[in-house]
């Protein structure tokens, strides 16, 4: 199961962005004998990510995510790939014409942009 925060989506969407590098915090001192020492440690957070998808959104859940992208609060965002606290930045979904369910709702394609925090 696929969701962002309260909107349930579906299982076929891809999470990319997970194999970009991790942000690292780096400091470098000296010591009293002018050594220099560099500490590094991981900085959870900041990675640019985005669920992906063709044909896999319907107009209701790119209506409830805009909904949560005006709130600006972070969301969880839970994938099989992990779960992740999340910022939604931006929604470029747009409809797919030559795909209609029997209820004839639109499909849409595209991506929901989101911002690791």
């Amino acid at each position: 199961m696929v969701s962002l925060g309260s909107v349930i989506l579906s299982d076929e969407l891809l999470l990319t962005g997970l194999d970009s590098s991790v942000p690292v915090v780096v400091d470098a001192k000296r010591t009293l004998g002018g050594r220099q020492v560099v500490r590094t440690d991981p900085s959870p957070g900041g990675r640019s990510l985005s669920l992906d998808g063709k044909n896999h959104f319907t107009y209701d859940q790119k209506d409830a995510v805009q909904e949560l992208a005006a709130l600006r609060q972070a969301v969880t965002l839970v994938h099989h790939r992990g779960t992740f606290t999340v910022l939604i930045v931006g929604v470029q979904l747009d409809p797919s014409p030559k795909l209609k369910d029997p209820l004839g709702t639109n499909w849409l394609s595209g991506s929901i942009l989101l911002l690791e925090v």
